[in-house]
């Protein structure tokens, strides 16, 4: 049986993500607060979303293939110099940057449900080279040192 917890892509569903309490989930409008403000920008990155799909993982099902491509940063400051312009395959850089941006927060989040592991692949990362750490090499260590399997946590692959 599949764990309701984890949905496409291995990302947590609303289910670990939204309070409980009826009232708490009011405070997070996302239908009227995200999706009715930017229903166009929205479209474009879910194109974007799919394009990549087909890019990196051809004839398979959509999915985020975390693995691939994980510098966030770098790509997010590539794309935004290129703002308002459209990238060779006819995407918007500002959808790929979007895109990009809610890949970065969406491992950042989900990082900081893994607690100590965190902290852990930081100091890794660090300790394996002298100059500054990027995001993508913490979350290159996080698998290294996430909780155990029992935990709700580290059922997020990265």
């Amino acid at each position: 049986m599949s764990d309701p917890n984890i949905g496409l892509g291995g990302a947590p569903t609303r289910a670990t993500t939204l309070p409980e309490g009826a009232a708490e989930r009011k405070q997070f409008p996302v239908a009227s607060g995200v999706l009715d403000y930017f229903p166009d920008a929205l479209v474009a990155v879910a194109q974007v979303s799919y394009l990549g799909n087909e890019q990196h993982n051809p004839g398979q099902p959509l999915h985020w293939a975390r693995g691939k491509s994980m510098d966030q940063d770098d790509t997010i400051i590539r794309h935004f110099l290129q703002r308002g312009l459209k990238d060779t395959d006819g995407q918007r850089h500002s959808a790929k940057l979007a895109w990009r941006a809610l890949a970065m927060l969406q491992l950042e989040i989900e990082a900081e449900q893994t607690g100590a592991a965190w902290d852990a692949a930081c100091a890794a990362a660090e300790a394996q080279k002298d100059a500054p750490i990027t995001a993508s090499e913490i979350m290159k260590n996080l698998t290294r040192y996430a909780p155990p399997a029992d935990r709700r946590q580290d059922k997020v692959p990265f």
